[in-house]
């Protein structure tokens, strides 16, 4: 479904047919709310990618993508150098590393906006990989449509009922219906890209829960 067919969804669940009463300006806002609150709730394999970094030796600070919202993990699999993991620390924590660690190569990572800084500094060139979350593309144009499987995309039009109606004064027995519809997609959602065949929840990393 297309932000167009959201949009009608919503007039249907809403019972709003008057663009006099509720403007499709006004839906495609609510629309895009959700998308970003749902795209931002959990780390969701969709929005999954990688980078390389070509690291060269005394050069600490590197350029992540512009849509990069969280770096997951990064590492060197460079079998020139040391295969490792490295650990991402504080801004703060990395004024307090010991200098027993220079000279070697990095072991810690800090992130500041899209500026990803390693230490110690390197002391060779080497090829790392980051793994980030990325941010979704923005729902601006009729022709967008949620970046998931087709069967969950009419979470947005019950969760965007519910937020319309429940501003609108609407009954609260209404509300709690379209909720409790968009509930059911989320954790349906979350089932099918979230638990891996063995049905063990997936654990990358802390991130915002996200429910209604």
């Amino acid at each position: 479904m297309n932000r167009s067919d959201l949009r009608t969804r919503v007039r249907t669940l809403t019972n709003i047919f008057s663009t006099a009463l509720l403007s499709d300006a006004q839906i495609n806002t609510v629309l895009s709310e959700i998308h970003l609150e749902v795209c931002g709730s959990e780390q969701w394999p969709f929005l999954l990618d990688s980078t390389t970094l070509s690291v060269v030796a005394g050069d600490a600070t590197y350029t992540l993508p512009a849509d990069t919202s969280a770096v997951l993990l990064v590492s060197s699999k460079d079998i020139s150098t040391a295969p490792r993991v490295l650990n991402a620390i504080s801004v703060f924590d990395a004024d307090t590393i010991p200098e027993t660690y220079l000279g070697s190569w990095p072991l810690f990572y800090t992130v500041e906006g899209l500026t990803l800084t390693l230490y110690p500094e390197p002391i060779g060139n080497e090829t790392m990989t980051v793994r980030y979350l990325a941010n979704p593309e923005a729902f601006d144009d009729d022709t967008d449509e949620p970046p998931f499987a087709e069967e969950f995309h009419p979470l947005y039009a019950y969760a965007a009922a519910a937020r319309i109606l429940a501003e609108r004064g609407a009954a609260q027995t209404k509300v709690r219906s379209m909720l409790e519809m968009a509930a059911s997609y989320a954790d349906r959602m979350r089932r099918f890209y979230l638990t891996s065949s063995d049905h063990a929840p997936i654990s990358i990393g802390k991130r915002r829960r996200w429910r209604w």
